[in-house]
């Protein structure tokens, strides 16, 4: 049972979860709201250029004022139309979800593991006498260990629906206001939550590490918790 738990440690080096990974995620985005700042840096020359050439030996009427104000207000109201730099920079970056489809599977494994092994440490766990607990204070802390790693790596769907919940709400923001700040917080958010998921897979492979080396050193204390004149037990 607990052999199974070896290959799952080693998820921490899978090329997603490199040291590197947050800075290329943030290199992609940077290059899309570069794109998209110097699109909008041309359409303006152009817009004024245009503007010029049409101002050039016209004189302006009061009505003609009048009704450029309002045919301004009325694009003011209509919604705006994101460009294509910027629907793309709204979209999760595909190596965010790659990673988070992989840690769900291999955290789904490792809480079925360490789930069977609590049932199985709690059917050894002898009735309670006045004298000679400590195997029985052994299998406790172990059991204790094991609901520490499962809701540890069940802490990750939280972590998963946060993150997407979290990111709708800007996107949201950016499609109302096309704003620079909320372009920027939706980078920031993005790198963030790669950062995260490095750490929260390396805490969770030392945690297994630390579990299994202890139930390792402790499995005479975890099996037979009476010592020898328990009668033996069966491992499953």
């Amino acid at each position: 049972m607990f052999q199974s738990l070896m290959p799952i440690l080693r998820i921490y080096e899978h090329p997603l979860l490199q040291e590197g990974m947050h800075e290329e995620v943030r290199e992609r985005l940077e290059r899309i709201l570069l794109a998209e700042t110097e699109a909008e840096e041309e359409k303006k020359k152009e817009e004024e250029s245009e503007k010029k050439g049409e101002g050039e030996g016209e004189v302006a009427e009061p009505k003609a004022k009048r009704k450029a104000g309002e045919a301004e207000g009325e694009e003011k109201k209509t919604p705006k139309v994101l460009t294509e730099a910027e629907s793309c920079l709204l979209v999760v970056d595909k190596r965010i979800t790659d990673l988070e489809d992989m840690l769900r599977t291999e955290v789904q494994t490792i809480a079925a593991i360490c789930h069977k092994a609590y049932l199985w440490i709690s059917s050894l766990v002898p009735k309670i006498e006045e004298a000679d607990n400590f195997g029985v204070q052994v299998q406790s802390e172990t059991i204790s260990d094991l609901h520490r790693v499962e809701d540890g790596a069940y802490s990750l769907m939280d972590d998963v629906f946060k993150f997407h919940a979290s990111r709708g709400k800007v996107v949201q923001k950016v499609k109302a206001t096309k704003l620079e700040d909320y372009k920027r917080a939706l980078i920031e958010l993005d790198v963030k939550q790669c950062m995260d998921y490095r750490v929260f897979t390396v805490d969770l492979a030392h945690n297994l590490l630390i579990l299994y080396d202890q139930m390792m050193k402790n499995m005479d204390k975890i099996v037979r918790p009476k010592g020898a004149r328990q009668k033996g037990t069966m491992i499953y």
